[in-house]
């Protein structure tokens, strides 16, 4: 597979309901290591959060397509797979894709009624 969608740099954004902040961070990746250490540094950087799910696509070294989706503590078919068929969709590869849940007392954001 020669040409295919990436992104250059890493990506965060933040999505808020009720008392959660959904933490989105995307992320290019070569291989399953990069995605590893990743992950260790998400874990640690967001300690407290509630769930760590997340998705990847990347290609080994035939070329082929690897994918993997995580629910942590999420039900089956939730979270992980909507993550994997997001980036499917955008036909990304080479990319790391993960939500965190936090309450948003625990990211020190205040939310002001308009």
């Amino acid at each position: 597979m020669d040409n295919f969608l990436t992104i250059e740099n890493e990506s965060k954004g933040i999505y808020k309901e009720k008392r959660s902040s959904f933490i989105g961070l995307l992320f290019p990746v070569n291989n399953q290591e990069e995605i590893k250490n990743i992950l260790k540094q998400i874990r640690k950087e967001y300690y407290d959060a509630h769930h760590h799910c997340y998705a990847y696509r990347i290609l080994d070294d035939s070329h082929q397509i690897i994918e993997y989706c995580s629910y942590d503590v999420e039900p089956a078919n939730t979270a992980g797979i909507q993550i994997l068929y997001e980036l499917r969709k955008a036909q990304l590869l080479k990319v790391s894709y993960d939500i965190v849940k936090t309450e948003l007392e625990q990211l020190n954001i205040t939310i002001h009624a308009q």
